[in-house]
């Protein structure tokens, strides 16, 4: 979550009003663009109680780890990133790109944990059968 909230950043540690909102505005639940932009103002004024036009990340992650709701969001937009699934017979990924919202590609290869067998890459002596698990 720091490092997330660190990136982007002009000032180590620091973002000022502009960074903040350009980060944070995608978290919001508000329908339009325009209120999205209002909720992370409101944000920054309830960080930025000294008046500095600038927050720290620690003060960042706190104000997220205080909500749920934010918390929520950033784990959903922004630090998962996709899927992966796997079976006996085939492996799954779904990536979802992080710059455009409803862009999601999916990968699939036909390789599991049944491979190893079906490919041969091991000897038929190391093979364990239904007889040797008790």
């Amino acid at each position: 979550l720091s490092s997330w909230a660190l990136l982007g950043g002009k000032r180590y540690g620091e973002l000022d009003q502009y960074e903040f909102v350009e980060k944070m505005m995608g978290l919001s639940s508000e329908p339009t663009l325009e209120r999205r932009v209002m909720a992370a103002l409101e944000w920054f004024r309830e960080l930025d109680v000294d008046g500095c036009n600038c927050v720290t990340t620690n003060e960042v992650v706190g104000f997220i780890l205080s909500s749920e709701e934010l918390l929520r969001a950033v784990v959903c937009k922004r630090l998962f990133a996709g899927t992966l699934a796997g079976s006996t017979s085939l492996v799954q990924l779904t990536v979802r790109d992080p710059e455009d919202e409803g862009n999601v590609s999916a990968y699939s290869c036909s390789i599991g944990n049944g491979t190893p067998s079906l490919q041969q890459i091991f000897p038929e002596s190391m093979s364990v059968r239904r007889m040797h698990v008790q």
